[in-house]
């Protein structure tokens, strides 16, 4: 029964896997909108810098700040990207794994019944040979009575004949006296 949960727990884990890689994209999307407001913002500092040395200074600051967090956010943006790749080769796995393991039950279902099978056919086997012994026995005891019959008709009939004989000789016994008296 715990082998019938396995797929199940399986299938749980890669739903779960898909659910994280859904998040993730969705963060990676975020991500990508915030990097492009981050620009956005790059692009209204530099308009609104003055041309004093102070607000040019402030302005590449604050250019360079944003910069940092975009390089931040790209490298964030290429390790989600990465764990996506890597998320998405497991669930393959995961898929190869749950069929190997279907497969494998499928043959171990398939071995089972062949035993069976086997074990039935053994079975008919062995009452088919005692059946057949059984009418080889009959066959055989049928010849002695066909034999036996034939040797008490033969002697049933030589009795008769014996005795056919014994009157006619009574007869003629007889007639001999009658004709001797």
């Amino acid at each position: 029964m715990s082998e019938s949960l396995v797929p199940n727990i399986e299938l749980k884990k890669y739903h779960d896997k898909e659910k994280e890689l859904k998040r993730l994209r969705e963060m990676n999307c975020v991500m990508a909108t915030e990097n492009e407001k981050l620009r956005e913002e790059v692009k209204k500092w530099v308009q609104q810098a003055v041309n004093t040395q102070r607000d040019l200074d402030e302005a590449k600051r604050k250019l360079l700040e944003l910069e940092k967090e975009n390089d931040s956010l790209n490298t964030e943006a290429i390790q989600v990207r990465k764990k996506n790749k890597r998320l998405l080769r497991n669930i393959a796995n995961l898929h190869e794994e749950i069929e190997a393991k279907k497969t494998a039950i499928e043959i171990e279902v398939l071995q089972h019944s062949i035993k069976e099978y086997k074990s039935q056919l053994i079975e008919a086997k062995s009452k088919n040979r005692f059946l057949q012994k059984v009418v080889n026995n009959s066959e055989s005891q049928l010849l002695i009575c066909h034999k036996a019959r034939k040797v008490v008709t033969d002697d049933y009939a030589q009795l008769i004949e014996n005795i056919k004989n014994v009157d006619r000789f009574h007869d003629m016994e007889g007639r001999v006296q009658d004709i001797e008296a």
